[in-house]
């Protein structure tokens, strides 16, 4: 099959390999393979998407005896899984809500592909690309502040903050993406970073 046994779960605190034979849960987990990237799925978690063709600088890791090289696949997918795993065996996002993190998930993916394209074509159109894709994650990100501050919220404080935080997870993620891209119109242009624009 291909990608079998490419990937693997990696505790953050001691770089060792996490297997289903100490977490029987991670059974449930469905990858499910898009385009270019992959899907992770498990009962009341997060969507989470990751890169198949993004490049990390690798990373010491040890499976059994041997330590190997290994990428990482960054912040955002750690932060994910953290704030699920806080909750599991209980939903992080209400189901009503579900959909606009997937929407989110999807963009911060478009949002990567294109962010490494800027960088290896210098490309300032796809920079404005970054650009749009940030705007939409900025509106679903207000949008999900409106929903928790709502009256008719009926899910309490906790889960409130579990969305306002993984909400801004994925806003900051996409505002480095802009971040780069403005520094590849000023590599470019030769316009001052402080004013160099990706729109």
């Amino acid at each position: 099959l291909e990608f079998d046994r490419a990937w693997m779960v990696v505790d953050a605190a001691d770089r060792g390999f996490v297997s289903q034979r100490e977490l029987p849960r991670m059974a449930l987990i469905q990858p499910t393979l898009k385009h270019h990237d992959m899907v992770l799925r498990a009962p009341g978690m997060l969507a989470l998407h990751i890169a198949l063709d993004t490049v990390e600088q690798p990373v010491q890791v040890t499976v059994w005896n041997d330590t190997v090289k290994a990428y990482d696949m960054g912040d955002l997918a750690a932060h994910v899984a953290k704030q699920a795993g806080m909750r599991f065996p209980n939903p992080v996002v209400p189901l009503e809500l579900q959909e606009t993190f997937e929407e989110m998930g999807a963009l911060a993916q478009a949002i990567v592909l294109k962010t490494a394209q800027v960088v290896a074509t210098k490309d300032l159109a796809l920079a404005a690309d970054i650009a749009a894709h940030d705007e939409d994650v900025d509106r679903l990100h207000r949008e999900l502040f409106r929903v928790v501050l709502s009256p008719t919220w009926t899910h309490g404080v906790e889960t409130a903050i579990d969305i306002t935080l993984l909400s801004r997870y994925y806003e900051r993620f996409d505002d480095n993406a802009v971040t780069i891209g403005k520094r590849v119109v000023h590599i470019v242009t030769g316009e001052p970073y402080s004013t160099a624009g990706v729109e």
